[in-house]
């Protein structure tokens, strides 16, 4: 049991390296190609870049990351299992192997649609809401376009992320690790039914942790990268 849970341990390591592997590229790609979208729209006199645009980002990324997330959620929920209880899968590439055998190769997709809508809704509310917030602490007394100012925003961009979309992160972790619920919808209504509103909000400060600090190194780098090799206008 021992070596089994050392495995499980393993596999939820190597799934957290696959993921972001798999999807960040192309979500790093266009995040910052949409970021830069999104500033000529300001510079030109636009409000706000077309909505289809600003959620293709997520969508991308995680069409491609959703089997490598499916079975990272799968072996997280395992490793919260009793001392003494079986588990399911012996480490990552089991589990892949399992659910392909046992539920087929499409249910490497499950939870796909919330996973789209959740990415999707978190890089929206990422994007559209940095330059904002930006924006409002260059307005304050003392700051000025700088490294604080960035780190700031980036986690203020982080905060607006986790609160949009929290609802959407539950509902995808749900339907990944129990195959009971027979939609999106069913998964919503059900939570809603069974644990209330708040549940819709559980893991609120770890998910800000992780999105914040993602947030504050992406954007930081995006400013550095754009004061390196990005002109300006009229120079």
């Amino acid at each position: 049991m021992k070596n089994t849970a050392t495995a499980s341990n393993a596999g939820e390591i190597l799934v957290c390296w696959q993921r972001p592997c798999w999807g960040c590229a192309s979500l790093q790609e266009d995040c910052c190609r949409l970021h830069h979208w999104y500033q000529l729209a300001l510079s030109l006199g636009y409000s706000r870049p077309p909505p289809h645009l600003l959620f293709s980002s997520g969508a991308i990324a995680i069409s491609v990351a959703n089997p490598t997330d499916l079975v990272k959620v799968r072996l997280q929920a395992e490793g919260k299992l009793a001392p003494g209880v079986p588990r399911r899968y012996a480490g990552a590439m089991d589990a892949y192997a399992k659910i392909v055998r046992q539920e087929g190769f499409a249910a490497l997709w499950t939870g796909l649609g919330p996973n789209v809508a959740r990415n999707a809704i978190i890089n929206a509310a990422e994007l559209a809401s940095y330059d904002q917030v930006k924006q409002t602490i260059l307005k304050l007394p003392g700051f000025k376009d700088d490294v604080v100012t960035h780190l700031l925003s980036g986690l203020g961009a982080g905060f607006v992320a986790v609160c949009v979309g929290s609802p959407v992160d539950v509902v995808k972790s749900r339907m990944m690790g129990d195959s009971a619920y027979t939609s999106t919808l069913d998964c919503f209504v059900k939570t809603l039914k069974n644990d209330g509103p708040l549940a819709f909000y559980k893991g609120f400060l770890p998910n800000f942790a992780r999105l914040g600090s993602w947030n504050v190194i992406m954007f930081l780098t995006l400013e550095q990268v754009q004061k390196m090799f990005v002109r300006k206008p009229g120079t």
